[in-house]
């Protein structure tokens, strides 16, 4: 596998599973990532940020190219809804994240290897193990916390067109 295919088949294969089990094993990991996502933000209204980054993880992850934004348009979607000890950790995640990526392109250049764009290396994929799960994690409890229930706002719209007409 290629060292910046970062998908939870990597995971699986690194650990010893087969191809084919892992594939079907990965399939299922998504599936039930996708299906808790949607279960927990049912009935509500997402900002675009939130609805955004958690598209990112369910459409880009499949085909392995979307985390070198990930921390990026993840980070900017949890923003608002941490405090401010919670920003401070997440700046200093975001920036660590940058910080390797910048490093292994600068290893690149160097000749080192081809880490393009990740320092982790094909049997550790520990951007997947870490990295994935925890935006996936913040983007949902972002997603629900920033949100708004449908009823609310479809009733609070009603309210305000009333009051236009008066």
């Amino acid at each position: 596998m290629s060292a910046w295919n970062r998908t939870p088949l990597q995971v699986l294969i690194a650990l010893g599973l087969p191809v084919a089990p892992a594939q079907l094993v990965a399939g299922l990991v998504w599936l039930a990532a996708l299906g808790t996502s949607a279960w927990l933000v049912r009935g509500r209204r997402l900002s675009f940020a939130s609805a955004f980054a958690l598209a990112l993880l369910y459409v880009g992850r499949p085909v392995g190219w979307t985390l070198v934004y990930l921390d990026l348009i993840v980070g900017v979607a949890v923003w608002p809804a941490l405090p401010r000890a919670g920003r401070a950790l997440l700046l200093g995640g975001v920036l660590a994240l940058l910080v390797s990526h910048w490093a292994a392109l600068a290893l690149t250049g160097l000749g080192d290897g081809l880490p393009l764009l990740t320092l982790q290396p094909a049997d550790r994929p520990w951007e997947t193990w870490v990295v994935l799960p925890l935006a996936w994690a913040l983007g949902v409890w972002a997603a629900r916390r920033l949100s708004v229930d449908r009823e609310v706002a479809d009733t609070d719209a009603a309210s305000r067109i009333i009051a236009i007409g008066r």
